[in-house]
Protein backbone atom coordinates (compact mmCIF):
# COMPACT_ATOMS: atom_id res chain seq x y z
CA UNK A 1 0.00 0.00 0.00
CA UNK A 2 2.75 1.97 0.84
CA UNK A 3 4.51 2.40 -2.62
CA UNK A 4 0.85 3.24 -4.10
CA UNK A 5 0.20 5.78 -2.03
CA UNK A 6 3.79 7.25 -2.68
CA UNK A 7 2.78 6.67 -6.55
CA UNK A 8 -0.25 9.09 -5.83
CA UNK A 9 0.73 11.26 -3.96
CA UNK A 10 3.56 12.13 -6.58
CA UNK A 11 1.13 11.56 -9.47
CA UNK A 12 -1.00 14.28 -8.08
CA UNK A 13 2.21 16.66 -7.83
CA UNK A 14 3.16 16.12 -11.45
CA UNK A 15 -0.74 16.35 -12.41
CA UNK A 16 -0.49 19.88 -10.91
CA UNK A 17 2.36 20.84 -13.31
CA UNK A 18 1.00 19.15 -16.14
CA UNK A 19 -2.18 21.48 -15.73
CA UNK A 20 -0.68 24.53 -14.83
CA UNK A 21 -2.28 27.61 -16.59
CA UNK A 22 0.41 30.36 -16.96
CA UNK A 23 -1.19 33.41 -16.13
CA UNK A 24 -1.42 36.62 -17.77
CA UNK A 25 1.78 38.41 -18.53
CA UNK A 26 2.84 41.13 -16.13
CA UNK A 27 4.98 44.11 -16.47
CA UNK A 28 7.59 42.03 -13.95
CA UNK A 29 7.48 38.46 -16.57
CA UNK A 30 11.35 38.72 -16.65
CA UNK A 31 12.05 39.40 -13.11
CA UNK A 32 14.49 37.63 -11.16
CA UNK A 33 10.94 36.42 -8.45
CA UNK A 34 9.64 34.75 -11.74
CA UNK A 35 12.93 33.11 -12.73
CA UNK A 36 13.45 31.75 -9.44
CA UNK A 37 9.71 30.22 -9.33
CA UNK A 38 10.51 28.77 -12.79
CA UNK A 39 13.43 27.22 -11.47
CA UNK A 40 12.30 26.17 -7.82
CA UNK A 41 8.92 24.43 -10.29
CA UNK A 42 11.10 22.82 -12.46
CA UNK A 43 13.43 21.39 -9.32
CA UNK A 44 10.38 20.11 -7.87
CA UNK A 45 8.71 18.52 -10.75
CA UNK A 46 12.09 16.34 -11.20
CA UNK A 47 12.25 15.55 -7.68
CA UNK A 48 8.42 14.28 -8.05
CA UNK A 49 9.17 12.68 -11.16
CA UNK A 50 12.18 10.72 -9.82
CA UNK A 51 10.02 9.52 -6.94
CA UNK A 52 7.25 8.52 -9.31
CA UNK A 53 9.07 6.80 -11.63
CA UNK A 54 11.16 4.75 -8.46
CA UNK A 55 7.69 4.54 -6.90
CA UNK A 56 5.91 3.10 -10.08
CA UNK A 57 8.85 0.63 -10.82
CA UNK A 58 8.80 -0.93 -7.63
CA UNK A 59 5.25 -1.34 -7.42
CA UNK A 60 5.14 -3.41 -11.18
CA UNK A 61 8.02 -5.73 -8.99
CA UNK A 62 5.88 -6.15 -6.06
CA UNK A 63 2.53 -6.95 -7.86
CA UNK A 64 5.10 -8.84 -10.66
CA UNK A 65 3.19 -7.00 -13.28
CA UNK A 66 6.24 -6.13 -15.27
CA UNK A 67 5.17 -7.56 -18.40
CA UNK A 68 1.20 -5.87 -17.76
CA UNK A 69 3.54 -2.41 -17.50
CA UNK A 70 5.48 -3.09 -20.63
CA UNK A 71 2.02 -3.59 -22.59
CA UNK A 72 0.78 0.26 -21.81
CA UNK A 73 2.77 2.53 -24.10
CA UNK A 74 2.81 6.28 -24.58
CA UNK A 75 3.65 8.48 -27.71
CA UNK A 76 6.88 9.98 -28.12
CA UNK A 77 7.17 13.48 -28.99
CA UNK A 78 9.39 15.76 -31.18
CA UNK A 79 11.22 18.77 -31.65
CA UNK A 80 9.05 20.68 -35.18
CA UNK A 81 9.78 23.96 -35.60
CA UNK A 82 7.66 24.92 -38.48
CA UNK A 83 4.65 24.47 -36.43
CA UNK A 84 5.69 27.62 -34.71
CA UNK A 85 5.08 27.34 -30.86
CA UNK A 86 5.57 25.14 -28.63
CA UNK A 87 7.62 23.69 -31.56
CA UNK A 88 6.59 20.35 -30.78
CA UNK A 89 4.47 17.78 -32.26
CA UNK A 90 3.26 13.98 -31.28
CA UNK A 91 5.44 11.61 -33.19
CA UNK A 92 3.82 9.93 -36.15
CA UNK A 93 5.80 6.13 -35.33
CA UNK A 94 7.86 6.48 -32.38
CA UNK A 95 6.47 5.14 -28.81
CA UNK A 96 7.74 3.57 -25.93
CA UNK A 97 6.33 1.27 -23.34
CA UNK A 98 5.59 2.38 -19.64
CA UNK A 99 8.06 0.69 -18.29
CA UNK A 100 10.63 1.58 -20.37
CA UNK A 101 9.86 5.09 -20.01
CA UNK A 102 9.89 4.73 -15.98
CA UNK A 103 13.69 3.04 -17.14
CA UNK A 104 14.76 6.10 -19.00
CA UNK A 105 13.62 8.68 -16.36
CA UNK A 106 15.75 6.97 -13.66
CA UNK A 107 18.78 6.47 -15.48
CA UNK A 108 18.67 9.45 -17.35
CA UNK A 109 21.91 12.03 -16.80
CA UNK A 110 19.83 15.27 -17.45
CA UNK A 111 16.29 15.52 -16.94
CA UNK A 112 14.31 19.05 -18.40
CA UNK A 113 10.70 19.77 -18.04
CA UNK A 114 9.19 22.70 -20.31
CA UNK A 115 6.92 24.20 -18.86
CA UNK A 116 7.35 27.94 -19.50
CA UNK A 117 7.86 29.41 -23.25
CA UNK A 118 11.67 29.89 -22.57
CA UNK A 119 12.62 26.52 -21.75
CA UNK A 120 10.67 25.61 -25.24
CA UNK A 121 12.46 28.40 -27.24
CA UNK A 122 15.47 27.28 -25.50
CA UNK A 123 15.37 23.47 -26.23
CA UNK A 124 15.03 24.45 -29.87
CA UNK A 125 17.43 27.10 -30.59
CA UNK A 126 20.39 26.07 -32.30
CA UNK A 127 22.26 29.52 -32.24
CA UNK A 128 23.78 31.57 -30.58
CA UNK A 129 22.99 34.09 -27.52
CA UNK A 130 22.54 37.32 -29.74
CA UNK A 131 20.08 35.06 -32.07
CA UNK A 132 18.44 33.60 -29.00
CA UNK A 133 17.63 36.65 -27.40
CA UNK A 134 16.16 38.29 -30.72
CA UNK A 135 14.31 35.10 -31.43
CA UNK A 136 12.85 35.11 -27.77
CA UNK A 137 11.56 38.74 -27.78
CA UNK A 138 9.73 38.15 -31.03
CA UNK A 139 8.14 34.66 -30.48
CA UNK A 140 7.32 34.86 -26.79
CA UNK A 141 4.01 36.56 -26.99
CA UNK A 142 2.73 33.43 -29.81
CA UNK A 143 3.02 31.03 -27.08
CA UNK A 144 -0.78 29.67 -26.07
CA UNK A 145 -1.19 30.41 -22.48
CA UNK A 146 -2.21 26.76 -21.34
CA UNK A 147 1.40 24.78 -22.67
CA UNK A 148 1.11 21.06 -22.89
CA UNK A 149 4.83 20.43 -20.58
CA UNK A 150 7.00 18.51 -22.14
CA UNK A 151 9.84 15.87 -20.13
CA UNK A 152 13.12 15.61 -22.11
CA UNK A 153 15.69 12.96 -20.86
CA UNK A 154 18.35 11.63 -21.56
CA UNK A 155 20.27 9.08 -20.99
CA UNK A 156 24.26 6.81 -22.38
CA UNK A 157 22.03 3.96 -24.55
CA UNK A 158 18.99 6.20 -25.96
CA UNK A 159 19.98 9.39 -26.31
CA UNK A 160 17.70 11.96 -25.80
CA UNK A 161 13.63 11.29 -25.39
CA UNK A 162 10.78 13.68 -25.14
CA UNK A 163 7.27 12.91 -24.58
CA UNK A 164 3.94 15.20 -22.81
CA UNK A 165 3.70 14.71 -19.21
CA UNK A 166 0.33 14.52 -18.88
CA UNK A 167 0.38 11.65 -21.31
CA UNK A 168 2.98 9.64 -19.16
CA UNK A 169 0.46 10.51 -16.25
CA UNK A 170 -2.72 9.37 -18.24
CA UNK A 171 -0.45 5.79 -19.19
CA UNK A 172 0.40 5.31 -16.03
CA UNK A 173 -3.42 5.51 -14.37
CA UNK A 174 -4.56 3.32 -17.37
CA UNK A 175 -1.37 0.91 -16.23
CA UNK A 176 -2.62 1.03 -11.97
CA UNK A 177 -6.51 0.72 -13.04
CA UNK A 178 -5.78 -2.74 -14.53
CA UNK A 179 -3.24 -3.76 -11.65
CA UNK A 180 -5.68 -2.85 -9.07
CA UNK A 181 -8.60 -4.52 -10.92
CA UNK A 182 -6.19 -7.73 -10.55
CA UNK A 183 -5.64 -7.49 -6.91
CA UNK A 184 -9.08 -6.95 -5.64
CA UNK A 185 -10.05 -10.47 -7.81
CA UNK A 186 -7.55 -11.55 -5.31
CA UNK A 187 -9.26 -9.61 -2.28
CA UNK A 188 -6.40 -7.47 -2.02
CA UNK A 189 -7.70 -3.88 -1.62
CA UNK A 190 -4.84 -1.09 -1.79
CA UNK A 191 -7.56 1.91 -3.62
CA UNK A 192 -8.45 4.21 -0.65
CA UNK A 193 -12.17 4.05 -1.24
CA UNK A 194 -11.56 0.33 -0.31
CA UNK A 195 -9.09 1.04 2.85
CA UNK A 196 -11.36 4.52 4.07
CA UNK A 197 -15.08 1.98 3.70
Amino acid sequence: MFLYDQILENLCRLDSVANYYRPEESDNEDGDVHDDISHVKELVAKRDLLIFSSSMRNFAEATTSITAMKKHSLRLSEKYLSIGPPYFRDSRKKEINLHQTVSRILHAHETRILQEPLDFVFETHEGDSDTFYTRWMNERKHFPPRLDPIVGVETEKEGRTFFKLRRLLATAIDYLDVQINDLAERRIFIQRSMRDA
